[in-house]
């Protein structure tokens, strides 16, 4: 996968700013959905999942063995993956008589969330994200972070399994990281310079080993859709900051305190150009 462009749309690139802004002082993931298309990688569509739960659930990794199976595969493949039986929803699944689809398996998770624990549950959002990707024909294909502190030098080893787990699914799995100290430039400096970090696993490196790829380097780059500037994305940021508009942002662990939160977040950016005017 080395030489890959890796490119996000403006609305993707908001949606990961502003779950970030959202939770200052938490550390935020979520998923990338979008098309491999030769020698490039094309996202336009976000997921936000965690700013809570991420480091408390057990069963995260285990979960993303599900991810990125076509919906006729069903569960039956999975059996045989390390630690599907060890997560108390899929081992549940397990003694279903026959394979179930994504979208089958979803509701019977969701079933046995209203019954457990959900802080241990958490492959139901990622069986959301599973069955939201097949349902628009996309990939679940990158894997973006944000941590809490300041000067993290990297991401935290939970992501760095999430990814593991994407990258199992799909090779040209790819990590998108928010630099803190490039963000604070951005926001507050005038900087025009990405505050995001491309994360690649070399393909002989063992697991958890995702490197930050050098600015100019051959392994790889972050790119912006050809109809958008990193000084626009700027300015939609901070006005929509300054409005409040990243308030408005929900991610999976909103919907779980409140089913009516949608993740999905269908209707986020679409008065963006109005508030860009006023």
């Amino acid at each position: 996968m080395g030489g890959n462009t890796y490119t996000l749309s403006e609305d993707a690139y908001l949606t990961v700013l502003m779950h970030a802004a959202k939770y200052p002082s938490c550390t935020v993931c979520g998923v990338l959905l979008g098309h491999s298309r030769g020698g490039g990688v094309e996202v336009g569509t976000v997921l936000p999942l965690f700013h809570l739960s991420m480091l408390m659930a057990p069963c995260v990794d285990t979960a993303l063995t599900q991810v990125s199976w076509k919906r006729r595969t069903g569960l039956s493949k999975h059996r045989g993956l390390p630690g599907w039986q060890e997560c108390p929803t899929n081992a549940a699944l397990l003694r279903q008589p026959r394979a179930l689809t994504c979208q089958a398996a979803l509701q019977r998770c969701r079933t046995l969330c209203r019954i457990r624990n959900i802080s241990t549950v958490a492959c139901c959002p990622l069986l959301q994200a599973e069955a939201f990707a097949e349902q628009y024909k996309l990939q679940l294909i990158g894997y973006y972070h944000a941590e809490a502190r300041l000067n993290a030098a990297d991401i935290h080893p939970v992501g760095k399994r999430i990814a593991d787990r994407l990258a199992e699914r799909q090779p040209e799995t790819f990590v998108l990281a928010v630099n803190n100290q490039k963000l604070a430039a951005f926001s507050r400096q005038g900087s025009t310079e990405p505050p995001f970090d491309l994360m690649l696993r070399e393909s002989s490196a063992a697991k958890g080993s995702w490197k930050k790829v050098a600015a100019g380097s051959s392994a790889g780059s972050l790119g912006l859709a050809a109809s958008s500037s990193w000084e626009q994305l700027r300015a939609r940021f901070l006005n929509l900051h300054a409005k409040g508009q990243h308030a408005q942002v929900a991610d999976f662990d909103e919907h779980l305190d409140d089913v009516s939160r949608d993740y999905t977040n269908p209707h986020l950016l679409s008065g963006a150009t109005a508030l860009l005017e006023r």
